[in-house]
């Protein structure tokens, strides 16, 4: 799996909206020093394992993973954005309960 940095565009956020065609989810798990200090590193590692098949390998039907290095909700951290909806005040187990919920 490729990660990325690149902050999440508008176009992105919209991909899919309207379309008969379901567009695979978008998640981006801020890497910012702020959301780190924050436990962040417990959940990008929560979120990691979750997306993780029996084998061991990265699988990630319906969607994409990336990485963020700062998503400007420091004072809100460990934060994600799951297809443009913003998801702050992480635990390991509210991010893993979020993403089990995309289908």
């Amino acid at each position: 799996m490729k990660k990325t940095t690149a902050p999440i565009s508008k176009a992105a956020q919209r991909a899919g909206k309207g379309s008969t065609h379901k567009s695979p989810s978008t998640i981006v798990i801020c890497q910012g020093l702020g959301c780190l200090a924050q436990g962040g590193e417990e959940t990008i590692n929560a979120v990691e394992r979750t997306i993780q098949n029996s084998n061991g390998k990265k699988s990630l039907p319906g969607r994409i993973l990336s990485f963020s290095h700062c998503l400007g909700l420091c004072d809100k951290g460990p934060a994600m954005l799951v297809d443009g909806k913003e998801h702050t005040a992480l635990d390991p187990g509210r991010a893993r309960e979020i993403i089990d919920r995309i289908k």
